[in-house]
């Protein structure tokens, strides 16, 4: 089950591990793994949207599909099928992170990248972003 209390812990969690890689600029792994991906520096990370969907959080129920969350640009949808525990493996805030990352990275400050190098991208920063046993991430 998930509570207002397990979200707003995973927030904050989410919030402050993407503050530390905007105040490391270009010595952030997000900008490394990104520049190593692109293979490009002419890139921009827009930290203002993934704090923005952080802020806006939703649920749906998918029994079928059982995706653990989605992104639509504007908020993360959570699915309330999931079983979230009590973070203790840090699940929630993973699929935050891994969610606020969607659609953040601009190729020439106004392309989104595909999701497949956004998740490649993911993988390179913090490898539990991207893990077998969270089915939704690949």
């Amino acid at each position: 089950m998930i509570t207002r209390k397990l979200i707003k812990k995973s927030r904050e969690k989410a919030m402050k591990f993407l503050t530390k890689h905007q105040q490391k600029g270009k010595k952030s792994s997000i900008y490394s793994a990104s520049k190593y991906m692109l293979r490009s520096d002419d890139f921009s990370i827009n930290y203002k949207l993934a704090f923005k969907l952080l802020n806006n959080i939703h649920f749906f129920f998918d029994h079928v599909n059982q995706h653990w969350a989605e992104t639509d640009g504007t908020c993360i949808w959570l699915n309330s099928f999931k079983d979230y525990k009590n973070d203790k493996d840090n699940i929630l805030t993973d699929t935050l992170i891994h969610e606020a990352l969607h659609d953040v990275i601009l190729r020439n400050n106004r392309h989104i990248i595909p999701e497949e190098k956004e998740h490649k991208i993911m993988e390179l920063v913090y490898p539990s972003l991207i893990s077998p046993k969270y089915r939704f991430f690949k």
